[in-house]
């Protein structure tokens, strides 16, 4: 930072500085002054979380989770001086429990850090520095209500418009109809799809492709108006047979959840939500007809019904095998979601 001085942020028992809500971020800035005393009117220390998203020049937005910023070295007339040696600055905070993840996006992210700024006379700007930090949420499905319910849906639509560019003998009506055994998924499991379609134009339906579709949602609050923007990403897919026209036909089929697949994240931001779906889309030659069905993806799959009556009591906000030490088993999901 200065030949004068270094200033250091160090989270205590914690290498990779991974935590989850509920639990404290402690640490100190260490302020290393080198041969020559240093002069100072003030050291803060700021510990802040937040979501923003910027899907365009004019339209952003910001939510604050929390934010603490506290002098530590303040000097309201003359500037302190310090002599060379090293001085350390604790800080702490426990983290709410209704904040969302880590996560860098498209148009946005989530972030947690710690910054440090030094006040030194006659200098033209504060020397800041910071250190970001990780949250990863635990969210066990067994205790989350809904997650074992299934889900069906269902659309019709007449083949009788030039948009579709079918010729005049392919018009008619389709029917699908898709339907999941449950709503709640985790990383590694297979969703099993079922699907009926009654293909009755004349056309035929060329293949029917069941695709798992990550989210990305912004928000961006205007004075005019309340603006949306979705971007969606397939990360898995399994494409059945076609059906004949004037046929009907059952499909049954599964798409994985990726190991890697974040969960859900749509109840704490208000400006930036993750999100998924399973979307069926019958393919005709020049046309496609989807149908998607929302899902929710956790930490922890869901147990056999009867084990999963069993579970009571508060749920858990972080794996049991966790350590107070250090989040070495999250090691790889921290850096992971600082790569994407």
């Amino acid at each position: 930072m200065s030949s004068t001085y270094n200033l250091e942020i160090i989270y205590d028992e914690n290498e990779y500085a991974v935590y989850y809500p509920g639990q404290t971020v402690r640490g100190h800035v260490e302020l290393t002054i080198n041969s020559q005393p240093l002069k100072l009117r003030g050291l803060s220390i700021l510990i802040k979380g937040s979501a923003a998203c910027n899907y365009s020049k004019d339209l952003q937005a910001e939510q604050e989770f929390f934010m603490i910023d506290r002098e530590v070295v303040e000097s309201k007339a003359e500037a302190i001086e310090l002599g060379p040696g090293n001085f350390t600055y604790e800080f702490s905070h426990r983290l709410p429990r209704n904040i969302p993840f880590s996560v860098d996006g498209t148009y946005g992210n989530v972030k947690y850090f710690v910054q440090a700024t030094i006040d030194i006379p006659w200098d033209l700007y504060d020397r800041k520095i910071s250190k970001p930090f990780t949250v990863l949420r635990y969210e066990d499905l067994n205790y989350m209500s809904g997650m074992r319910e299934g889900r069906e849906v269902s659309i019709q639509k007449q083949i009788d418009s030039s948009a579709w560019f079918f010729s005049r003998s392919s018009l008619g009506l389709v029917t699908i109809k898709a339907q999941i055994p449950r709503c709640g998924f985790a990383p590694g499991e297979k969703i099993n799809v079922d699907v009926s379609i009654d293909n009755q134009t004349s056309a035929d339906i060329e293949n029917v492709l069941i695709s798992l579709q990550y989210n990305e949602n912004y928000t961006a609050q205007t004075p005019w108006a309340k603006l949306e923007e979705k971007i969606s990403n397939k990360i898995s897919e399994t494409i059945a047979e076609g059906i004949k026209a004037g046929y009907t036909k059952k499909i049954k089929e599964s798409v994985l959840v990726p190991e890697n697949s974040k969960i859900t994240s749509v109840m704490f931001s208000n400006v930036f939500q993750i999100s998924y779906h399973v979307q069926i889309t019958a393919k005709f030659r020049r046309a496609t007809i989807p149908i998607s069905i929302p899902i929710y993806i956790g930490s922890v799959p869901l147990k056999p019904e009867e084990e999963g009556r069993k579970v009571e009591g508060i749920p858990p906000l972080w794996p049991p095998q966790y350590s107070k030490n250090g989040a070495i088993k999250q090691q790889d999901d921290a850096q992971s979601t600082a790569s994407e």
